[in-house]
């Protein structure tokens, strides 16, 4: 695990690092920390710091708080680098609002009883557990806020004279004074949510083909999507065959040979990665333009790909779809709990082909059932 280098990030304003010290975020100015930012303005990012990899945080609306248009006055971030809490001004009163990076959702914090904005507040402070935040109100005198977001549900806490201790640092209490401690809730017991990726999401013409980098909440590597149905070049002779609707997910750059836009060498492993723990269950596979290709998948449960919970090797041909399940007692070890799943097809022979293609990929996430986030 890396430690956050503040030197290392051109333009820092602001950052916070999570308690577990995996995860790190910070404000900068500065143009090409991730590739397309080029408009000069406060933009937010996420650095995982087990592996060193940056994203910027999007806005869901034009009046986000993480517009880059918005004044950022502060930051924060939970225990497990999951939930992030922005202070910001954006033309009206100071805003607090707080971004829960698995469901990619952002709501508002300092309002009251009827989603209405509460007035001026500050001096945001999330709980270790990410569902709790506390603020002030106020510009004279200050009344303390504090903010269940699994239920939407405020508590006043009346005049604050001063700052409040806060949280514990299991999440468990908030300390108003040394004579004031309130229990918190814990937060809703997360539910196993099974998703199927089917490609289609690209709304790709038939014969065209796009890289994939994030979908379905993943990062990909040296994988494409294409349309392989009936009209499209690769509908007769690839062998390439689609689950269900007509596009699918394909290694792009397999064996010797490189494709434009794709940074690994030619024959790395397809992955794909997730910050939070997840299960692959099953996908549908096909080789192309061979008989007989031997795919090997990988499950590990850290996002950097050193430790290895489970492989699973099998063998595929073209037009026919095989039906892989990896979440049945048959792989060795488990591919419960992976953050990284890797697909390898190389047999270092240039004279055969290692390319295939997969379709109708289920994994099953634990979600936080929170109404709000």
């Amino acid at each position: 695990m890396s430690s956050f280098n503040p030197k290392a990030i051109p333009g820092l304003q602001l950052s916070a690092v999570s308690a577990d010290h995996s995860t790190a975020v910070f404000t900068s100015v500065a143009n090409g920390i991730v590739p397309g930012d080029t408009d000069g303005l406060v933009d937010i990012f996420v650095q995982d710091l087990a592996t060193g990899r940056i994203t910027q945080l999007q806005p869901q609306a034009a009046t986000s708080l993480l517009s880059p248009t918005v004044q950022i006055l502060s930051l924060g971030i939970d225990a497990a680098g999951d939930r992030i809490v922005v202070q910001g001004l954006s033309g009206r009163d100071g805003d607090i609002a707080v971004f829960d990076r698995s469901s990619g959702r952002e709501i508002q914090a300092d309002v009251d009883a009827l989603g209405q904005d509460i007035g001026t507040a500050f001096g945001p402070l999330l709980s270790p557990l990410g569902n709790y935040v506390y603020f002030g109100v106020g510009v004279q005198s200050t009344t303390g806020v504090l903010r269940n977001l699994s239920i939407g549900e405020n508590t006043l806490l009346g005049p604050v004279g001063s700052t409040p201790l806060g949280f514990s640092a299991e999440g468990t209490t908030f300390t108003v004074s040394p004579t004031r401690v309130i229990a918190l809730d814990p937060p809703p017991r997360p539910v196993a949510v099974t998703t199927t990726l089917d490609f289609e999401a690209f709304g790709l013409a038939p014969g065209a083909e796009t890289k994939v980098v994030d979908y379905g909440g993943f990062h990909w590597n040296q994988a494409g999507a294409v349309n392989v149905g009936p009209q499209s070049v690769y509908a007769a002779g690839s062998g390439y065959t689609a689950a269900s609707g007509s596009s699918i997910g394909f290694i792009a750059e397999a064996g010797g040979f490189e494709v434009d836009g794709y940074a690994s060498p030619a024959g790395t492993a397809l992955s794909f990665t997730s910050d939070a723990a997840f299960t692959l269950n099953a996908a549908a596979f096909s080789a192309a333009f061979r008989d007989g290709l031997t795919i090997t998948v990988t499950a590990f449960s850290d996002v950097a790909g050193t430790h290895a919970i489970g492989s699973k090797a099998f063998v595929v041909d073209r037009d026919l779809l095989s039906l892989i399940h990896f979440d049945d007692g048959s792989a060795q070890g488990t591919f419960a709990g992976a953050r990284r799943i890797e697909f390898a097809s190389n047999d270092h022979d240039s004279s055969t082909s290692d390319y295939f293609g997969f379709d109708d990929l289920t994994f099953t996430k634990l979600v936080a059932p929170d109404p709000l986030l």
